[in-house]
Parts: C-alpha cells; structure tokens; sequence
C-alpha cells in the first residue's frame, strides 16, 4: 500500500515538472518572439575620417545586412561607420525584410593653428647681448600666420547661406522638404494656387553688393500638388532667370545665377498655367551665395537620402506602392498595384524612382492582379523622360511576364500604366513584383523570384463570366462535389466564361468529366481547352440530353491552362448550363 503512494506521488511529481518545463519554454519562446528591435543609435555627427560603432539591439549579428545611401560621404561594415567626406546620408540596416536607418551627418575637421616662434638658437648658436634685441623681428611671423587663420573664415563667407528679410504670399521659408526621396532643411516651399497667380510669391534678400554668384536646388516636393509652375529670379527689379520646367515628375535640378551688382534679390514662383483651380508645390534648397573675389567654386551639395533608390520617392494617379497581389495563384509583397480607369487615361499613373545613375539593370514581374478589373492596358517605361520600354501585352489572362530593362545612366524612373483603348468605362487592376536594381560595376546578377504560391495547382487561381467553382451539382441522375458550372448566355459568348490554372508547367494530363446539368438551361454548347493560348481539345457535344464524358488531355509543357465554353449557336435568346467534375490534374 505505502509503495502504491509513493509511485503515485512520483508519477504526480513528474508530470508537474513535465508541465512547469513546457510552460517555460513557451515563455521563453515568447519572450523571444516579442524581442524589440532597435538601433543602438538614430542618427549620428562624425569628423571626417572618424568612426563609430552602431548595433542593431535585439538581432542576430550575423544575419543584418548593411549599408550607405551615399558611400561617398560614409561607409560602413559590420555596424561600423567611418565619415569619408562633408556631407549627409544615412546607412541602413536590413533584418527579416526590415530596415532599420540611421542618419550620418559628416562635419569638417576644425583646423588648429599654432604660431611656431623660431628658436633663438637656431639664429645664433652663440648669442651675444645684441642678438637679444635682433630675434623680435623672427617674432613678427605671428603677422605672416593670420591668412593661415582665414581660410576657417573664408569657409564661410566665400560659400554663404543667408536668410531672406522678407517672404510674401504663398511662400515660406526654414522649411524642410523632400525632393526625390532626399530630405533637405532650411529650404524654401512654394505652395501655389491659382487663386495667387498675379500676387507675389517669393521670398527676397538684401546682398549688399557683396556677392557675384548664386547657387540652388529647385525642384517638386514629393507627394504634393503637382501642377506646372515657373520660377523667376529677380536682381534689383530686373530678371536675372527664368526657369520653366517646374513640373512634378522632374528631378531636382542645380543652378548657378550672375548675381554681381545686385543689392536686392527677389526669388518668386507662380503658376504657370492661366486656368482656374490649379495649383502646385515646389521648394528652394541649398541656396548659398559666393563672395566677391573669393577663388572657392560654389559647391551644391545634396540632402540626405530617406527613400531607398528601390522604393519609389513618389506616386501618381491609380497607383499604390507596398501592397501585397496575386498573380496566377501567387501572392507577391511589396508590390505595385495599377488600379486603370478609363477616365484616367492622359494622366499620370506611375511610380518615380530615384536611381542618381547607380544602376545599370531593372528587373521586375507584370501581371493581371487575379479576379480585378480584366480589361487590356500599356506598361511603359522612361528613364530621364525618354521611352526605355513598352509592354503591350498586359491582359486579363496573361501569365505574369519577368523582364529586364537597360537603365544606365538613368538618374529618374518611371512605370507607367494606361488603359490601352480609347474608349470609355473600362478598367484595368495589374501589378508589378521583384522590382530589383542592380548596382554598377557589381557581380551580382539580377534574379527573379516568385511569390508564395496560395492557389493549389488543382484549383483555378480565376474564373471569368458566367462560371461557379466549387460548386456541387447533379448529372444524369448522380450528385458531384468540388465542380465548375458553366450558366452560358448567348449575350456572353464572344466574352471568357472559364477556368484558369496555373500549372507551372509541373503536369502532363489533365482528366475531367463533362456533361448536362439536370433540368437546367438546355442549348448546345462547346468546350474548349487552351495551354498558353493555343488550343489543345474541343468538344462540340455538350447536348441536353447528353450522358456525361470521361476524358483526357495532354497538358506537357503547360503553364497556363484555360478552360472555357460558349454557346454553340450564333442566335440570340439561348442559354446552357454545364459542368465538369471530377477534374484531376497530375
């Protein structure tokens, strides 16, 4: 009897420690799953040449990929960032599909001067009490070092960013803006309304007659109102420039104006266009002004760059970026989706890439977003504003496309997307996927990926018109599951009514069962069964009083099979309802 509750009492104590461990390991497996990740640091200053260590706090070490948006300015290796020359960028650190960014801003190193005196005893080995009184002169190089001190000076009055003692109208000044994915501070913003063309819009300075060159940046400020506008420069009432391609989809230009003599600058912006209800968005950065007299060119430097050169800085129209698309039963991320209409034909629908000429290969994946909108569109493609190239082949039941396009020495891409009729009320839903750049002078190829496949290869990724999927029916008597039913209209046929299967070019036969279904709609129909396009079976005996058919079909070397059926007739008023069943794919 004792042994009898000793063994129980050690079966109890056993489970319970069983469960207490099973437990901690599901709170271990918790806690490291609610791991937060950060950056050991946000942003960071560095002296040229300096370095500094950065972690990404909660990751595995080994697996975070890193890198510079500028490796002009800085580099980095393993979380370690060196500052190689004056300037802003950022690194970034990648982790699980993630990215993790830190600012870098590179400052110059203060030069330190110290006067040297020379030496008595270099003069004289042997001084005497005369030489005493010679060695002040040797003194006086203190003298000759002061222009050494002002090329700290000259650093920067020679290159200046002066504030402007007045701004009118629609615009502001000390803002910060972003221009093709890069950020930029102490800027100038346009914000420009129809409504203000006439009425000043600028911003003025005093130079004092101190200066013979001005330097800025003038371009459209991301995701903001887009319409044209025109820039004028303005010296003592007398117009020194006019710039005239302020448009959105331009990329931020550098510019460098005679400004000797002028001691009252004025900078205004205005619509360009003379029609009602318009209105635009653009900014001034980098304005700095050159000294008279001064050697030292005028340097234009950039922002800091905030969108990776493979995401778009900008979107127009029917567009949306990051967003997640099935294509022939694949589900794709971060992908672009095309949402066309015909009343947006004419207009922008595009994504705008940055790319400041580091690239030499685009490659992407277009395709039909399953179950959308199915009308045909145009997929064309521009580097600098010039057709790189046109895609003509975006339809409803496309197989999705991988390609390569050529884009050296493109500074600004962009994907565009139109309806490709002309006529009115139709739509088109596509998507574009593994959009990849590749780098200059890099060994890494270009690869394209797939998505994850979430359509089965035995189940249609898309049915079109008057088609039913898994649907259960009755022929000659017997019920079947898991069937496609087919209710055809004569104002239907010359439309797809059918069943669409990715086979990833992975089968060889394709078997199924067709036939009436029971006291429904009874005109004759026909059956047809394409791979790729081309036809592989036709079956013209689709009666109402039909037994059903067993049948099978060679499907080698399909990707894409295509199941449809039309009325048999050419007469209006008919309707036949049909399925099949039993389709097995293998």
């Amino acid at each position: 009897m004792n042994y009898m509750k000793k063994s129980i009492k050690l079966n109890i104590l056993v489970v319970v420690c069983m469960v207490s461990i099973l437990f901690g390991n599901l709170n271990l497996k918790n806690v490291d799953a609610k791991k937060h990740i950060t950056l050991s640091k946000k942003s960071v200053t560095l002296k040229k040449g300096k370095t500094i260590k950065v972690r990404l706090i909660g990751a595995a070490t080994k697996k975070v990929k890193w890198r510079s948006l500028n490796k002009r300015v800085a580099v980095v290796k393993n979380g370690k960032i060196m500052a190689k020359n004056v300037g802003n960028t950022a690194v970034v650190a990648k982790y699980k599909n993630k990215n993790y960014r830190c600012s870098v801003k590179v400052v110059r190193n203060k030069i330190v001067i110290v006067p040297t005196e020379k030496p008595q005893s270099t003069h004289k080995p042997e001084p005497t009490t005369e030489p005493t009184y010679r060695p002040e002169p040797t003194v006086e190089p203190t003298r000759e070092t002061e222009p050494t001190n002002k090329p700290q000076e000259n650093e920067k009055t020679n290159d200046t960013e002066l504030e402007p003692y007045q701004t009118y109208g629609a615009a502001e000044y000390n803002k910060s803006l972003q221009m093709a994915g890069y950020v930029y501070q102490n800027s100038v913003v346009y914000n420009i309304y129809s409504s203000s063309n006439g009425n000043s819009n600028y911003v003025l300075y005093n130079l004092d007659n101190k200066y013979d060159k001005l330097s800025f940046t003038y371009g459209h400020y991301d995701g903001k109102y887009r319409d044209d506008c025109i820039l004028l420069v303005y010296g003592d009432g007398k117009l020194l420039a006019q710039y005239t391609d302020l448009k959105a989809e331009m990329m931020p230009r550098n510019v460098t104006i005679d400004v000797s003599g002028v001691s009252q600058l004025k900078i205004d912006c205005q619509i360009a266009s003379g029609y009602a209800g318009l209105s635009g968005t653009y900014g001034l950065s980098n304005i700095k002004f050159h000294e008279k007299n001064s050697n030292e060119a005028v340097d234009i430097s950039t922002g800091t760059r905030v969108v990776d050169i493979s995401e778009p800085y900008q979107t127009y129209g029917a567009v949306e970026y990051n967003k997640s698309v099935q294509m022939a039963g694949y589900m794709y991320q971060n992908s672009v989706v095309y949402n066309i209409y015909s009343s947006s034909n004419g207009n922008s629908n595009s994504v705008i890439y940055n790319l400041d000429n580091k690239c030499d290969k685009l490659s992407f994946t277009y395709g039909h977003y399953d179950g959308k909108y199915r009308d045909d569109c145009i997929l064309l493609v521009y580097g600098d504003g010039k057709l790189l190239a046109q895609y003509t082949d975006l339809k409803a039941e496309m197989m999705p496309q991988n390609v390569t396009i050529d884009v050296s020495g493109v500074s600004q891409l962009k994907i565009d997307c139109q309806i490709a009729s002309g006529y009115a009320g139709l739509s088109g839903t596509y998507g574009l996927s593994n959009i990849k750049f590749h780098e200059k002078n890099s060994s890494e190829l270009v690869s394209i990926s797939t998505g994850t496949r979430v359509v089965d290869i035995s189940e249609p990724y898309q049915t079109y018109g008057a088609v039913e999927y898994n649907k259960s029916v009755q022929m000659a008597g017997y019920m079947y599951q898991n069937s496609v039913v087919y209710n055809i209209y004569s104002s239907s046929n010359g439309n797809s009514n059918s069943v669409i299967y990715n086979l990833d070019n992975k089968c060889n036969m394709l078997s199924f069962t067709y036939g009436h279904c029971d006291d429904k709609y009874k005109d004759d129909c026909i059956l047809l069964i394409y791979g790729d396009g081309k036809l592989l079976a036709q079956y013209t005996d689709l009666k109402a009083e039909m037994i059903p058919k067993n049948v099978t079909i060679d499907v080698s070397g399909v990707s894409q099979l295509k199941i449809d059926c039309q009325i048999a007739s050419e007469y209006a008023g008919l309707s036949g309802t049909y399925a099949l069943v039993n389709l097995n794919i293998r």
